[in-house]
């Protein structure tokens, strides 16, 4: 069966890379005509296929639980990292956003002179010290401005089975600008593993958990609920799976 897997990889990243290139494309065309919500309206349509075209070329469906957390007001949204899967659907889910990456993804062609466009919050992680002062400083701005903050704290993609550290950036930044923390846990990486081509058919759970208020409560506690609830949750999801 492997065989017959990795072949349908190949078929849906060639599907891929033609949407990257179209609507890459495009968004850079049309985006400086846009405004924000527009424009990350329409590049997000580039998520929706990528979620569509996962399921159709490579048997890959989701289901979301605990929707009816999700507060009315944008606030700072906390998710553990497995694979590239997670970045797509969580776009779709809280809008507009800004998400925390690596800025290297901005240099590559037509992808990153797109996503540019959705203004996430671009960091250097050789600069751990001044990354977490840009972070606070335009994370704030974007809260204000209306969007929601994604930040996945272990910084890079984890195999499942594995246990990446958790660094305090989100806990920081939702202490500082007096938002809650939204804590999201999922499988992903048991249909998308992180540095594979090779895609396995299944279902993706996410789940979503209460808020979690920084009032009444320091960073580092805040940080400690949101670490616990999501490390929590994704061995539930571990054991539920098997």
């Amino acid at each position: 069966m492997y065989a017959v897997y990795f072949l349908r990889s190949l078929i849906f990243y060639a599907g891929y890379a033609s949407a990257v290139l179209i609507f890459g494309s495009i968004g850079c065309l049309v985006a400086p005509w846009l405004t924000l919500r527009r424009r990350y309206w329409f590049l997000t349509r580039f998520n929706y296929f990528v979620l569509w075209w996962s399921r159709v070329a490579c048997g890959i469906r989701y289901q979301l639980e605990g929707a009816e957390h999700i507060p009315a007001q944008p606030c700072v949204v906390v998710s553990n990292h497995e694979s590239a899967w997670e970045t797509y659907y969580l776009a779709t889910l809280f809008v507009p956003q800004s998400t925390v990456l690596k800025k290297e993804l901005l240099s590559i062609p037509v992808f990153g002179w797109a996503l540019r466009r959705l203004h996430p919050i671009a960091i250097d992680r050789q600069r751990p010290t001044h990354a977490l002062k840009q972070l606070v400083q335009q994370g704030k701005v974007r809260l204000q401005n209306g969007s929601w903050v994604l930040i996945f704290p272990e910084g890079t993609r984890v195999r499942p089975g594995k246990k990446g550290k958790f660094n305090k950036g989100g806990a920081l930044l939702a202490h500082q600008a007096e938002v809650p923390i939204l804590p999201v846990a999922h499988n992903a990486g048991q249909c998308w593993p992180a540095g594979s081509v090779t895609k396995y058919p299944g279902v993706i759970r996410v789940r979503i958990g209460p808020p979690i208020a920084c009032e009444g409560l320091s960073r580092d506690e805040l940080h400690e609920k949101a670490e616990q609830w999501i490390r929590s949750a994704m061995a539930e999801l571990k054991q539920e799976k098997g």
